[in-house]
């Protein structure tokens, strides 16, 4: 449903959506599918890519298409937002790196239900 669909780039990269949007989804298949939209190995041709995620058990469903949407809309060719995800995921490299930004373990604990890194911080 369209509540449950990221509206832009930036609620992709947003962690408090990750339950109710998938955001975690969505990243994992924008990423891939902006490398391989520039790879001139694998889309040498520059073709359209567009980023889907394939559940197995709605795929006998009427009118199933994996494609992901933003918003109301298709993402037919990742192109038009692989600019804003570049931009996004290099701010998100910045801040991991920073010695400006403390790293801090989630607030909401609830988050820790299914991390597999629980073990090592502790929470």
């Amino acid at each position: 449903s369209l509540d449950k669909t990221p509206l832009n780039v930036e609620e992709v990269f947003d962690p408090s959506l990750m339950r109710e949007k998938h955001t975690d989804y969505y990243f994992q298949a924008m990423l891939y599918s902006v490398i391989i939209r520039d790879s001139r190995k694998y889309n040498a041709k520059g073709c359209e890519v567009s980023p889907a995620l394939l559940f197995i058990q709605h795929t006998g469903a009427d009118g199933y298409d994996p494609t992901l949407c933003m918003g109301k809309e298709k993402i037919t060719d990742i192109k038009m937002y692989a600019e804003e995800f570049r931009f996004n995921i290099r701010a998100l490299i910045n801040e991991i790196y920073s010695k400006e930004v403390p790293f801090e373990p989630t607030a909401d604990n609830s988050n820790c239900a299914f991390c597999p890194y629980k073990q090592l911080c502790g929470s």
